[in-house]
């Protein structure tokens, strides 16, 4: 915009010059200045001549033309501008619609009424999952994250406003676990690749498609679901077996969830 400001301006400063120059040879024409070799100064000045006639009788034209030009500019960034304020206020509309929407289904929950949550918004991921919240909104260490009834992950350290949230895909997860048959177990990951339910004594039942709670041992809330048993893995000369662990898709890709404060 700035570049086509100083090249409207160049132009009009050439406009008014080439008038300037051309109202000076008229005025030595009139004068008699030019009389002498005529037939040569005519032959060069009647275009000039011609040209200032005609500018002469366009020039209301032509300037409004060119404020016009610089009213359009101005008219195009005032537009602009308010596109992007719109755009950023639709997206701000997006975003609470959401987060209230989110909200509404975890209260609706049938979780126990007396929990307390805070709500945190999902900011990235690495090797923990990056939560906007932190000791500022009452998150400590050790508390567990959710989302609906299902378990998301366990606060493992928080900054004044941010968390970082060890998810069951970590080999340092260990989450007390029990199915919904009674079988207890311990969740990990391998790798981050997979989820499994350790440490579950071969007499044990365990089926595919059994669904894995949080027991709420070592702090963490109770009957939330980890996932369901995707695979069984066992071996008769071994005292344990485990299952593989399909995580719900309620905690995928999710960008609202809560930090359980009270349970």
């Amino acid at each position: 915009m700035r570049g086509r400001g100083v090249k409207l301006s160049r132009e009009i400063k050439n406009f008014f010059l080439f008038v300037i120059i051309s109202l000076v040879f008229l005025g030595f024409d009139s004068w008699g200045f030019l009389g002498l070799p005529r037939d040569v100064f005519e032959t060069v000045f009647n275009p000039i001549k011609r040209g200032a006639y005609l500018v002469s009788s366009h020039s209301n034209i032509i300037l409004g033309m060119v404020f016009n030009i610089e009213d359009t500019f101005e008219r195009d960034r005032k537009y602009k501008k308010a596109t992007e304020e719109k755009d950023k206020l639709t997206q701000q509309v997006k975003t609470l619609t959401a987060e209230n929407d989110s909200l509404r289904k975890q209260l609706e929950s049938p979780l126990p009424p007396n929990w307390k949550y805070i709500p945190v918004r999902v900011i990235g991921v690495n090797r923990y999952l990056q939560v906007w919240g932190g000791t500022r909104s009452g998150i400590k260490p050790g508390m567990s994250v959710i989302s609906g009834i299902y378990y998301v992950g366990k606060v493992v350290s928080a900054s004044a406003s941010t968390s970082q949230v060890l998810l069951p895909s970590d080999p340092a997860a260990n989450i007390p676990a029990v199915s919904q048959r009674g079988t207890r177990g311990v969740v990990g990951g391998k790798f981050g690749e997979k989820i499994y339910l350790e440490g579950v004594l071969q007499k044990d039942e365990l089926f595919i498609g059994d669904q894995i709670f949080t027991t709420g041992e070592d702090d963490y809330a109770p009957g939330l679901i980890i996932g369901e048993i995707a695979a069984v893995e066992a071996r008769d000369f071994e005292v344990y077996k485990r299952g593989e662990i399909k995580i719900s898709e309620n905690t995928k890709n999710v960008t609202n969830i809560f930090v359980v404060s009270e349970f």
